[in-house]
């Protein structure tokens, strides 16, 4: 399989800030880009070209649209500040090298998937009371047109493909400070509900075929809990610096694909 892309893109960036007062920031940011693609993919098997011929095809696509983010810090004592967060994202949408022609040709509709795109909505508070810092947010990123890897084509070739709609929502928290003057420490955890918000189907096989899958599926690579934390002590010996360390981290269990 080989692939042939040929990009542009262009990108302007604006951003504003606004001390309001002497403890509210308000920051407003605006990007514009256009993207256009023209992406050739090429699949061939000569040993067996009987069974694989030559599969090759032309797609173009070109989009634009404008990204925002809006933040709000205030620091409402000394020591600590309340901050939140609207931001939106977006990723490109491509093709997929899958044979179009032959004995294992797919439904075309496997060939392309769509760009997606997300909002983000972070809200929390952070401090430094000098003997400890620490960080604690709770956020919430809504997922339109997720894209996703999968092998559910008919012959089981791996593609990306948009479901309809997924969530992440959690709560991160870090502290990390320091006893006496030689013993230092950091302790962080993570809580994260990342999953499916409507059943996931094939192009080719929409619903009421038997979905990919289902609604309330876990989102791959994301682990419910993340707990890391270490230790460390440094310590003057003559004209030495002796530092040790001690840390440790654990997750919970993740899958590796958007599978029933």
């Amino acid at each position: 399989a080989r692939r042939t892309y040929d990009r542009s893109a262009a990108d302007i960036c604006v951003e504003l800030t606004w001390q309001a007062t002497e403890a509210l920031e308000l920051t407003v940011a605006a990007s514009y880009f256009d993207n256009e693609s023209y992406n050739n993919p090429f699949m061939a098997l000569p040993l067996w070209t009987g069974l694989f011929p030559d599969a090759t095809a032309d797609f173009a696509s070109a989009e634009d649209d404008v990204l925002f983010k809006f933040n709000m810090a205030w620091r409402f004592s000394d020591e600590d500040m309340l901050y939140a967060t609207i931001s939106e994202g977006y990723r490109r949408g491509g093709s997929n090298a899958v044979p179009l022609t032959g004995v294992f040709a797919e439904d075309p509709r496997w060939q392309l998937y769509t760009s997606d795109s997300v909002i983000n909505y972070e809200i929390g508070f952070k401090g430094d009371r000098g003997d400890f810092r620490y960080d604690i947010g709770v956020f919430y990123v809504d997922w339109v047109d997720p894209q996703f890897n999968t092998s559910s084509t008919n012959w089981g070739f791996f593609a990306v493909q948009n479901a309809s709609e997924a969530s992440s929502m959690g709560l991160e928290a870090s502290i990390d400070g320091f006893i006496g003057n030689d013993w230092h420490y950091s302790l962080g955890y993570a809580y994260i509900n990342a999953e499916l918000g409507a059943n996931f189907h094939a192009p080719d096989r929409p619903a009421p075929a038997a979905p990919i899958a289902l609604e309330g599926t876990m989102l791959p690579g994301t682990p419910e809990h993340q707990l890391n934390w270490s230790v460390d002590y440094t310590t003057q010996l003559e004209s030495w610096t002796s530092f040790t360390r001690l840390d440790g981290y654990y997750q919970s269990e993740t899958t590796n694909a958007v599978t029933t």
